[in-house]
């Protein structure tokens, strides 16, 4: 409610401007208290409903990523696919790695290498699930 006090507060003053406040300043405000505002929704959004979903099969990995009906996939090639291995995330939001994984919304427990990049999925997994994830994948396509 506070955020939305304060977005309104400004819209108010932009339209009925007073004496003595900068309007570039309001309006660089509003454009910051906006994008915030709606990434704080998306991570709340996000952590409430979102879901991560991981299909494999023979050929491909599909890792799609599901909010309120949007997906967003990414399939991988089973064939070029290598050192899948349990990665730890970094759980600091000052830590050098991307710093959505601190949402949750990014990254993952689960790492594998794809050509030459590192791919992770399993999102707010812990070790103990992951790990467990891992060896079913593992027992069941003994290529990766």
């Amino acid at each position: 409610m506070g955020w939305a006090i304060g977005e309104v507060s400004v819209l108010k003053e932009l339209l009925n401007p007073t004496d003595g406040v900068p309007e570039f300043f309001l309006i660089a405000w509003l454009g910051g208290w906006t994008v915030g505002g709606a990434f704080a929704i998306y991570a709340w959004l996000w952590n409430v409903m979102g879901k991560e979903i991981v299909d494999i099969t023979s050929s491909e990995l599909s890792h799609i990523k599901v909010l309120a009906g949007f997906n967003r996939s990414s399939e991988y090639a089973v064939s070029s696919i290598s050192k899948l291995r349990l990665q730890p995330q970094n759980t600091s939001i000052f830590g050098s790695g991307n710093g959505m994984e601190f949402w949750g919304i990014t990254g993952g427990s689960i790492a594998f290498d794809y050509g030459q990049s590192t791919h992770k999925f399993g999102a707010q997994l812990d070790e103990a699930e992951a790990s467990h994830i891992i060896e079913a994948i593992k027992n069941r396509f003994t290529n990766l």
